[in-house]
């Protein structure tokens, strides 16, 4: 499975990473809302954490964004 992290603080996107690397899924992180969309278009994710509060983006614009361009990834809003 591969897993799209978004979140401004690293301990967080770290942390999660780790979880769902030592299951065996594919993680790819960003730092921020713009990168996450950005991320979306150039990949395909089986699943989404987003930060609600990030900076340029938040996970909420992050979702509105990519549902608008077609992409219905799951997303779990942190």
């Amino acid at each position: 499975m591969k897993v799209l992290i978004a979140d401004d603080i690293k301990n967080i996107r770290t942390l999660l990473s780790k979880c769902l690397e030592i299951e065996g899924h594919e993680v790819i992180t960003a730092e921020n809302g713009r990168q996450a969309v950005e991320l979306f278009e150039q990949n395909k994710f089986d699943l989404a954490f987003l930060d609600i509060k990030m900076p340029f983006l938040s996970g909420t614009e992050v979702l509105k964004n990519i549902r608008q361009q077609g992409i219905h990834t799951p997303v779990v809003i942190i």
